[in-house]
């Protein structure tokens, strides 16, 4: 007889977004159930940039500060061209004043794992590897999934919602028969996680610019640099791993130094794909990171997109298990997909320019790119408009069922404050901050004025929203410029920390119109 287990979620992969998504189910209170058919997780450091914004999640997690004792901030980038330094930048003054991580960070994603199971692993969560999913039938009560363990007993488990985080080969999608346009990039790359001696900085980040290829150095920890060559069109007969002394040739070769590569971690030759589904979701079953979408590493957005696919899909679901409407679930296909979308084509066009062997791609390599970078970096606005985009500050979702603004003339009244859609900006508050304030797993209704004070949320509903009553006093000026309030205003912060619904003034009505979109009305008013 087959053995049966219920959950109300199951993930399969464990990989970066996997992980992080039972991390943030764990967050909410949810039951899951997490496999990986691999028998261990990767010591190979594919992905190595965590950028500010997935740094914030972390710390929503209680995981920022063992991430930054084990990382690596870069503290500034260097361009060169045909061995000349052409820019320089710090990052120190680049980075935007609303976020308390203004830098671009360093972790291997071995690391990144690591930390990530050991905070599942004192949550009481255990990892089933290697552990396989065989097959699944999912219907309106949920999903039906069979899966093989180490012990290869095939077992039946039974759960609410499937998530595919089962990287870009996902069995999910493919179960789901789903479509994943897109295609591979023409050249060929190497890879080296190395100790290289050479005349250089090596706690920057440094690109080589050649009428021949690009080099890109990034620092890992103190002794070890990762190297990303481009090695040309792809070659059939290429050995899949290159030898260390091809890839000092080519190194010397774009840097026109000397240089010294040792104690090799992993050197690999690979092609790279730009890739996107077209649905995130078909019924119960949903896809995040890698199942649902893959990229160039240009601007190191990959994973990041991943964590944040997982942090946009597990507050709604253990919403809608704690009885929200289940639409809500409709809007991560339409949040995250556009998103997907955008940074596809932005690290595409980079990716093109840096890679391209055409007249007019080594035209630009050589002689435009460093031009657009430094005008880039010569202004401060346009320093931090850069370092938004980069780091994903700069997310924004469309207005649309569940992220809305009750006053056509918002934005006049706001001024500066973030809009419905756009990430909520951290400010000091009372000798802390305002994140450290909306640490609680929950959505964060921020209340200017004055004088008036909020009416309290129904007993059932203060579990899921807690209401923060902020006066103008002192010490509070930053955080009112932040959002752009002079006298009153209601702020509705979403669990992954963007803003839901922004309203003028202290009337309390909008926001309970609003929150009915979650709630039946009875729900919302009480009783």
């Amino acid at each position: 007889m087959m053995e049966h287990a219920e959950t109300d979620v199951l993930i399969v992969g464990a990989g970066p977004t996997g992980l992080m998504m039972a991390s943030q189910l764990a967050r909410h209170g949810v039951r899951f159930q997490i496999i990986d058919r691999q028998t261990d997780r990767s010591k190979e450091s594919r992905a190595l940039v965590i950028h500010a914004r997935s740094l914030e999640l972390l710390q929503n997690l209680g995981l920022s500060e063992s991430f930054l004792k084990t990382g690596r901030p870069s503290i500034g980038l260097e361009i060169y061209t045909n061995g000349q330094k052409r820019v320089q930048a710090d990052f120190g003054d680049i980075g935007a004043k609303d976020t308390p991580f203004p830098f671009i960070f360093f972790l291997s994603q071995a690391e990144t794992e690591r930390l990530l199971r050991e905070d599942l692993k004192s949550r009481g969560v255990d990892i089933e590897q290697p552990a396989e999913l065989l097959s699944f039938a999912s219907s309106d009560q949920g999903v039906v999934a069979q899966v093989r363990g180490a012990d290869q007993v095939v077992r039946e488990v039974r759960s609410r919602y499937l998530i595919g985080c089962d990287g870009a080969h996902s069995p999910v999608r493919h179960a789901l028969n789903l479509p994943f346009p897109g295609a591979p990039y023409a050249e060929d790359f190497l890879l080296a996680d190395v100790e290289v001696k050479w005349p250089f900085e090596q706690d920057r980040l440094l690109l080589f610019l050649t009428a021949d290829g690009v080099l890109a150095h990034f620092p890992l920890t103190s002794r070890l640099s990762r190297l990303i060559l481009t090695a040309g069109l792809r070659r059939e007969d290429a050995p899949t791993e290159p030898g260390l002394d091809e890839i000092t040739a080519k190194t010397e070769s774009f840097t026109g130094v000397k240089a010294r590569l040792s104690n090799p971690q992993w050197l690999s030759r690979f092609r790279l794909h730009h890739r996107a589904v077209p649905r995130y979701r078909v019924g119960p079953v949903f896809l995040a990171g890698d199942a649902a979408h893959i990229h160039s590493p240009a601007g190191g957005q990959g994973m990041n997109t991943g964590l944040q696919d997982a942090a946009n899909l597990a507050w709604k679901i253990a919403w809608v298990l704690k009885g929200a409407n289940p639409d809500l679930l409709d809007s991560y296909h339409g949040e995250r997909h556009r998103i997907a979308e955008i940074l596809l084509k932005t690290t595409d066009r980079l990716f093109r320019g840096a890679a391209s062997q055409s007249r007019l791609g080594r035209f630009f390599r050589v002689n435009l790119a460093p031009l657009f970078v430094k005008f880039m970096l010569s202004n401060e606005n346009r320093r931090r408009r850069a370092f938004r985009r980069i780091s994903q500050l700069a997310i924004h979702y469309h207005p649309g069922a569940f992220v809305a603004e009750d006053d056509e003339n918002a934005d006049e009244f706001f001024q500066k404050g973030p809009k419905a859609g756009a990430r909520a900006p951290d400010a000091p508050l009372d000798g802390g901050t305002l994140f450290n304030a909306m640490k609680a797993p929950k959505a964060h209704v921020l209340f200017f004025s004055p004088s008036a004070k909020p009416p309290p949320l129904p007993d059932h509903l203060q579990s899921l929203i807690e209401t923060h009553t902020l006066s103008r006093t002192p010490g509070r000026e930053t955080l009112f410029e932040r959002y752009g309030v002079s006298d009153s205003a209601i702020y509705f912060i979403r669990p992954d920390g963007h803003v839901g619904y922004r309203t003028p003034g202290s009337d309390w009505h909008g926001l309970r119109l609003y929150l009915e979109r979650f709630f039946p009305a009875a729900a919302v008013t009480g009783p």
